[in-house]
């Protein structure tokens, strides 16, 4: 079954090279489990099936990134694009922010070598279009710096109105209290947060629940997102974070710096293997590794670096530290 799993990769209207589709053996394992599922190699799997699969997760993943292209533009199709990507595609099983990349790079080019003549197709417009926004990113040149605005989709649109509309059904409201329809009048996400920031607060589960928020105090506890508690989901617990440092950050008197993802997990493989027990939610939460490379980074215009962990990783702080410690990491407490 390993020759059908090629061919279901081999889409229509796309051209393929001879050999393997992805550059190495373990990448091609990896994209199959989490775009076929664990049971790709059960021979009662047909080839039409399997391809229909494949298309229907490339789909998925080429939209994603087309709701995500504002952060592409803005970071250059850099990593942190990739890792977005990775965190927001729902797949059968785990792939690195590097493998989204390959599956992107794939599939692009693939469709760039395709002469012949096809019908038009959901994968055909979705990779299509995803090509014009990567050449015009392409000739603008190097020195082109692009801001990050988030610009509400009808879907986002349609959601935040649902969301007023409960607002409006609440005992206390304060009239001062900012709304999606007069966010507009600024950028958003606001500018003195740095790339990575913004990168987090346009999350695409979170925000049309933020947008136009800035600085302001809470008029009633409807103002303030849930608490976050040991059986929050990672999102509800990005949200509270997010609003956290959109409402209390001032440009000019913080030397503060929130980390903006929940910490769970020691490393990227610690992550990975939580992938299924967890329904895909492991992904979401960020690693101790992340937290202090970015930590040590900030140093240099903040002050103070604060994360949240959770509570498997803060509720015995030393031994955990000793397990981080021998994996030849950075020991510093004072980060955390």
């Amino acid at each position: 079954m390993v020759k059908a799993n090629k061919r279901a990769f081999k889409q229509p209207g796309f051209t393929f090279g001879e050999g393997q589709i992805f550059e190495s053996h373990q990448t091609t394992e990896n994209v199959y489990r989490a775009m076929i599922g664990v049971n790709a190699s059960n021979s009662d799997v047909d080839l039409t099936t399997l391809k229909q699969r494949v298309s229907s997760r490339v789909e998925n993943l080429f939209d994603a990134g087309l709701k995500q292209i504002d952060v592409y533009k803005a970071t250059r199709g850099g990593a942190q694009f990739f890792k977005m990507i990775a965190e927001e595609f729902e797949a059968e099983a785990p792939l690195e922010p590097e493998e989204i990349e390959e599956i992107f790079s794939v599939y692009s080019a693939a469709r760039e070598r395709y002469r012949g003549s096809v019908s038009n197709t959901p994968l055909i417009a979705l990779v299509d279009r995803f090509r014009e926004a990567v050449n015009a990113v392409r000739s603008a040149g190097p020195s082109t710096s692009v801001e990050l605005i988030y610009r509400p989709s009808a879907a986002d649109k349609a959601q935040m109105e649902l969301l007023d509309a409960f607002d409006n059904l609440q005992i206390s409201k304060d009239a001062s209290h900012p709304s999606s329809s007069s966010s507009a009048e600024a950028p958003w996400p606001p500018t003195y947060f740095n790339l990575h920031e913004k990168i987090w607060l346009c999350d695409s589960r979170i925000r049309w629940q933020l947008y136009g928020k800035g600085q302001m105090q809470p008029s009633d506890a409807s103002d303030i997102p849930t608490l976050p508690d040991r059986y929050s989901h990672p999102v509800d617990v990005k949200l509270y974070l997010a609003w956290l440092a959109l409402t209390n950050y001032s440009p000019t008197l913080s030397d503060w710096g929130l980390y903006m993802s929940p910490i769970g997990f020691l490393d990227a493989e610690d992550r990975k293997d939580w992938y299924l027990a967890t329904g895909g939610a492991s992904k979401r939460y960020s690693t101790i590794v992340e937290f202090i490379t970015y930590a040590k980074g900030l140093f240099n215009t903040r002050a103070v670096v604060a994360g949240f962990f959770t509570f498997w990783t803060a509720g015995d702080p030393e031994s955990f530290e000793k397990l981080y410690a021998s994996k030849g990491a950075n020991k510093r407490r004072d980060l955390f």
